[in-house]
């Protein structure tokens, strides 16, 4: 049998790691035995005495690989731990460098709209320049002093709704320029201006943003 080609790598590709503890239990009751070793059984059998040797070598290795593979599982585990951390850690920093996009994108708009704030201050200036200029015209024009005072009556509705109606308008020409007539209609109709006056901010009522964008 020790001869035997099969026999011989059937023992080279014993799976060593398929032991268990009732397999080598059973051996160890044997190898308590002083005359079970291989010296003392070479002198029966030089091939047993060889077969004995990888035997024991099997014993060793289990209790070897007994206090071992728990040292392999950490470490296994610490490594999965640290292909996870790192997939975390670049998953953080597409986040950041996504909020860091968002950020300069926000920063922008701010930029934007404070622009945007200064020119309805200078509209808003003009307008009262306007405003105070009409009245004083109307003071000189005793004959049209009622068409005059309806239309400053005007004037000073739009200029209290001045802000709302340029908030509304450059909102449309910002945000809504690519979308079709439809949907800019029902987001202003339906969203844009009910915040508006959810929020207290005057607007002209009806609105009419044609009349803001063109001139008779």
């Amino acid at each position: 049998m020790m001869s035997d080609s099969k026999f011989l790598r059937s023992l080279v590709e014993f799976d060593k790691d398929a032991l268990k503890d009732k397999e080598v239990n059973q051996v160890l009751k044997y190898m308590k035995d002083p005359k079970f070793n291989p010296q003392e059984l070479k002198n029966i059998s030089t091939a047993g005495a060889g077969l004995l040797k990888w035997v024991y070598a099997m014993v060793n290795y289990y209790n070897v690989a007994k206090e071992i593979n728990p040292m392999r599982n950490a470490v296994k585990k610490a490594e999965q731990e640290l292909t996870k951390a790192q997939k975390d850690l670049t998953k953080v920093k597409k986040e950041l460098l996504e909020l860091s996009e968002t950020l300069d994108e926000l920063k922008q708009g701010l930029e934007k709209a404070t622009a945007e704030k200064e020119d309805l201050k200078q509209s808003a200036d003009r307008m009262q320049r306007q405003l105070t200029a009409a009245e004083k015209l109307i003071n000189g024009l005793g004959s049209e002093q009622t068409r005059w005072a309806e239309d400053i009556n005007v004037l000073r509705q739009n200029f209290v709704n001045l802000l709302g109606d340029c908030l509304m308008t450059s909102s449309f020409l910002s945000y809504l320029g690519a979308f079709s007539f439809e949907f800019r209609t029902k987001l202003m109709d339906e969203r844009w201006q009910p915040d508006q006056k959810e929020r207290k901010i005057p607007l002209s009522d009806p609105f009419g943003l044609t009349a803001l964008l063109t001139t008779d």
